[in-house]
């Protein structure tokens, strides 16, 4: 620890730093401050790039204390994520994946009652497990629901919004449960 005396750092041996002076004369002429350290000049500063990286332990952190509510650069407009979501995208995430449950469960009674299931990779999990197809179908849609929320605020090729498609998918999956309500009124 040391204590300033004058333009002389006294350590607290008692012996004199003598480098802290000459650093404040060689660099009284660059825009010093009053202590001595040199302020960078507009000619010195090279941008060497965006430091930030998302990791899994910064997602997880921001999805307990959300900080970053909206963008602040025209630049990251379209590669950055937030870890702050509006209200609205909870709701419409809870309806797609209640609506999702639904379909599922009544694809397997379908499926059961003489149906068959025109998606191939559901078709197969169907073919293994009634449960293993039900939860098949509700990993996929919740995988795609969270990639959409993430991506919320970006534009999708550059035309539409991800919160924009999760509200097609809403309208997708309400229309495709009424369908198969009908399809179960057919059957029974």
């Amino acid at each position: 620890m040391s204590s300033e005396l004058g333009d002389v750092n006294v350590l607290e041996t008692g012996a004199v730093d003598a480098s802290a002076a000459t650093f404040k004369e060689e660099t009284a002429g660059e825009g010093s401050t009053r202590r001595g350290v040199a302020k960078p000049s507009q000619e010195t500063r090279v941008y060497q790039g965006d430091r930030r990286k998302p990791s899994l332990k910064s997602f997880i952190y921001g999805a307990f204390y959300p900080r970053r509510r909206k963008i602040r650069r025209e630049e990251d407009r379209n590669h950055t994520f937030l870890d702050y979501h509006p209200t609205h995208l909870l709701v419409v995430c809870t309806m797609i994946l209640a609506l999702s449950v639904v379909d599922a469960l009544l694809s397997v009674y379908l499926v059961n009652n003489g149906m068959t299931e025109i998606n191939p990779l559901m078709a197969f999990l169907g073919g293994v497990h009634p449960t293993l197809f039900a939860l098949g179908k509700i990993a996929c849609t919740t995988v795609g629901v969270i990639g959409l929320v993430l991506t919320a605020h970006m534009k999708i090729y550059r035309i539409v919004r991800a919160s924009t498609v999760l509200y097609i998918f809403l309208f997708i999956y309400l229309a495709l449960v009424l369908y198969q309500f009908g399809m179960v009124w057919i059957v029974s």
